[in-house]
């Protein structure tokens, strides 16, 4: 069970920190990826609780992130209020609530692991996504243990802050079609619907009912009741 764990570090390496880009114009709207797991853990009973699509909002530069388990009985969320100046990560299992405040240029600690990749452009290649033309490029680490990741993205669709401070730093536009590796396991994001209605700024706020913690409450959390 161990590899839910997975799933809470796939929105630590999608997110990124609370660091954001002033360069963006305004904009608003949501995509909404579906999730593809390897053969070896989709046929485990287990699978079912894993989510299998992930959501993001976005609005100017405030940006939010979830992922929620089938059966309603757990939803862990990422979000970055106006300016990146406050960032907050959301953790809900049955009836508990709880939220971490992150600071505005707090990395997550995963990084550390990764590194930063060398990023290979292939200027040739384009395929399109959800009616988007995205170009294609390949993150490498110097870490060969750490598989490549190939990854589709668009130029044309802007979502503020979104690759900030993760390995998807340096791409200059919205992802679209990626995988995301982590201890020899790989999932692989495909955005099904790309919406630019309006959103609603309450999206960006902390819900009631959810109480202050840590990051160290959050994963030993995650980590006992998912194992």
């Amino acid at each position: 069970m161990d590899k839910f764990y997975f799933l809470y570090f796939t929105l630590l390496i999608f997110t990124g920190s609370c660091s954001y880009s002033t360069d963006s114009a305004p904009t608003q709207g949501s995509i909404t990826y579906s999730i593809s797991y390897p053969d070896d853990i989709s046929q485990n009973g287990f699978s079912s609780f894993f989510p299998n699509n992930m959501q993001v909002l976005y609005k100017d530069q405030m940006y939010k992130l979830l992922l929620k388990g089938d059966f309603s009985i757990y939803n862990l969320e990422f979000i970055s209020r106006a300016n990146g100046d406050t960032c907050y990560t959301l953790f809900k299992i049955f009836d508990k609530k709880i939220y971490q405040t992150m600071g505005q240029k707090e990395s997550l600690f995963l990084y550390s692991e990764v590194g930063k990749p060398k990023i290979q452009f292939d200027r040739f290649s384009s395929k399109t996504i959800s009616g988007y033309e995205c170009k294609r490029a390949v993150l490498s680490f110097s870490d060969t243990t750490n598989p490549k990741i190939d990854v589709w993205y668009c130029e044309d669709l802007i979502v503020p802050a979104a690759n900030r401070n993760t390995p998807f730093e340096e791409i200059p536009g919205t992802l679209l079609d990626f995988t995301v590796n982590y201890q020899s396991l790989s999932l692989h994001f495909v955005a099904e619907t790309v919406n630019t209605n309006p959103v609603e700024s309450e999206e960006f706020d902390i819900p009631e009912g959810y109480e202050k913690t840590n990051k160290n409450e959050i994963k030993e959390l995650v980590l006992t009741l998912l194992q």
